[in-house]
């Protein structure tokens, strides 16, 4: 089993366990952090260089490869009602894509990328990066927000 992803295919990984539900802005980021951080020598990374921002760690290259990924017609964005930030969806072929990207790596790292996906899509804006802070707390350095009380999932 080949246990490496190139960048792309690593965004196309992280987001395939949603399947067509999608990610906003936010749950990307902090998702793809989480598996830079915690799961790197599972995934041949860190594919990203994250900063500490406003609301946790960012990395513009994350919208970057998303643009992308959208210019080859794996990635999809969309407006949710009453949000003026995009959301981003799998389109058939980019789950197709993402689903075997995972696949290509171990079961470990599978179970972890579930993990990740289902607490960033599950927990409200504040309660994610709240989460991040806890875990990482120099991602606070340029804050905008206080601590909450639920802890990002780690290794």
């Amino acid at each position: 089993m080949r246990c490496e992803v190139d960048r792309s295919e690593f965004v196309l990984a992280a987001m395939a366990p949603a399947g067509t539900a999608g990610f906003s802005r936010v749950q990307i980021q902090k998702a793809l952090f989480l598996l830079d951080q915690n799961i790197p020598e599972l995934t041949t990374g860190p594919h990203f260089d994250f900063k500490p921002y406003f609301y946790g760690p960012f990395d513009p290259e994350v919208y970057r490869e998303i643009e992308s990924l959208e210019k080859r017609g794996f990635v999809r964005s969309f407006k949710r009602p009453a949000r003026s930030d995009p959301s981003y969806v799998l389109t058939a072929s980019g789950l197709e894509q993402g689903e075997s990207a995972l696949r290509q790596l171990s079961q470990q790292a599978q179970d972890y990328i579930h993990e990740v996906a289902e607490f960033v899509r599950s927990v409200s804006f504040a309660d994610l990066v709240s989460a991040i802070y806890r875990a990482y707390p120099e991602m606070a350095d340029n804050s905008l927000m206080r601590e909450r009380q639920r802890a990002a999932p780690t290794r």
